[in-house]
């Protein structure tokens, strides 16, 4: 009788573990997606705070721009915006290209 009390044992114990592995699972199944879903939201927000600071960066833009397309970029206003319910925009007012040999490019 007590070899039929061990076996019972044995045999309740296997799915107590299971239930504790899958609960251990589910744990950090759910902190992983909390720490992701914090992550971006620090990133948005970080991103929010820097955007309006794009304007600032005028000539940076034109450079990089410039080096970019291998011609010559001129700009005559940067916007940065985040409407509410697409993404951030970066808005180039008046852009004109000029080639390496000095022509306006269309």
């Amino acid at each position: 009788m007590s070899e039929a009390l061990d076996k019972g044992q044995e045999a309740g114990s296997a799915p107590r573990r299971k239930r504790g592995l899958l609960a251990r699972a589910k744990r950090l199944l759910a902190r992983s997606i909390a720490v992701c879903v914090i992550g971006l939201a620090l990133l948005v927000g970080v991103f929010r705070l820097a955007l309006p600071l794009a304007p600032n960066y005028h000539a940076q833009i034109e450079v990089w721009a410039g080096r970019a397309l291998d011609v010559r970029v001129i700009l005559s206003e940067v916007d940065a915006r985040w409407p509410l319910l697409s993404g951030p925009e970066l808005v180039f007012e008046d852009a004109a290209l000029w080639s390496p040999d000095g022509e306006a490019l269309r």
